[in-house]
């Protein structure tokens, strides 16, 4: 077990052998200073957020037994590994009540639930495909995620998730997020805090940043290493920004046996990383 992030992947034969194979030639690279441009790194960065946080604690251990530094596009390629060793664990995830807004005939609608259920039959409880007619609130309330096909979004209600009525690889990669982040999200919210929350957070540059954070989180929580020290020397294995004006700077270590997080709105964009 990985004791920075808690997770044990030893027991995945395939992923071992992956990484031996991929660091044979990484050695070769690194030792004549040629590691390889990565034109993907931005979105295996955004997408795989944590596969690439496992591949910067393989630097952390590179940079401390051998001295080397990977770029962040050789730790692209790194994080692809570990991806596929994630992608392959299973997690429970409740079945859902899902609806689909739809002005569909009834064999349309049959469809459109065969193919749902075809693709995700373990996370759906129940399905139903109704038009705008049959809705009301009450209804509403007893669904856990709904799709619509309908494409004027005024009449439907604010939580509808728009998907084509012929289902494709967007849509599906598009509706297993739904069903899962519902599960997520309830989980997460467990984490925030409103004492650690900070809005319109004046701040020029990223260490300024986090020394607001720390300092609010030293307020509140009992911290006995220094958290702001841990996290900069995070920050010197590679940014912790993923795009979209966000960043999630963290602790180079385990410091403390309680998950939780502080977060903040800057008033204006600052410069993250390179």
């Amino acid at each position: 077990m990985n004791l920075r992030s808690g997770m044990d992947l030893s027991y995945d034969i395939e992923l071992q052998v992956a990484l031996a194979l991929h660091f044979l030639p990484l050695i070769i690279r690194v030792e004549h200073h040629m590691q390889l441009k990565n034109p993907m790194v931005y979105d295996i960065k955004q997408k795989f957020t944590f596969a690439y946080e496992l591949a910067i604690l393989s630097c952390v251990f590179l940079k401390e037994k051998y001295g080397w530094l990977l770029n962040e596009n050789e730790l692209g390629y790194l994080a692809v590994h570990y991806n596929l060793s994630l992608e392959k664990q299973t997690y429970y995830v409740k079945a859902k009540r899902i609806l689909v807004v739809s002005p569909s005939r009834t064999s349309d609608s049959l469809l459109l639930k065969y193919t749902l259920k075809n693709w995700f039959k373990d996370m759906i409880l129940e399905i139903d495909v109704l038009n705008l007619v049959q809705l009301d609130q009450q209804k509403l309330q007893r669904y856990d995620v709904i799709f619509t096909t309908i494409k004027d979004i005024d009449k439907l209600p604010f939580e509808a998730i728009q998907i084509n009525y012929f289902l494709n690889e967007e849509d599906y990669i598009k509706i297993r997020k739904a069903l899962y982040s519902n599960h997520e999200r309830n989980v997460l919210l467990n984490y925030f805090e409103k004492r650690l929350f900070i809005s319109e957070l004046v701040a020029d540059n990223k260490e300024e940043v986090i020394k607001e954070l720390t300092s609010i989180v030293e307020r509140y929580k009992q911290i006995d290493s220094d958290l702001y020290e841990s996290v900069m020397e995070r920050e010197g294995y590679g940014f912790t920004s993923f795009g979209n004006y966000v960043a999630l700077p963290h602790p180079n270590d385990l410091i403390v046996n309680e998950t939780f997080v502080a977060s903040a709105i800057l008033d204006k964009p600052i410069q993250w990383g390179a």
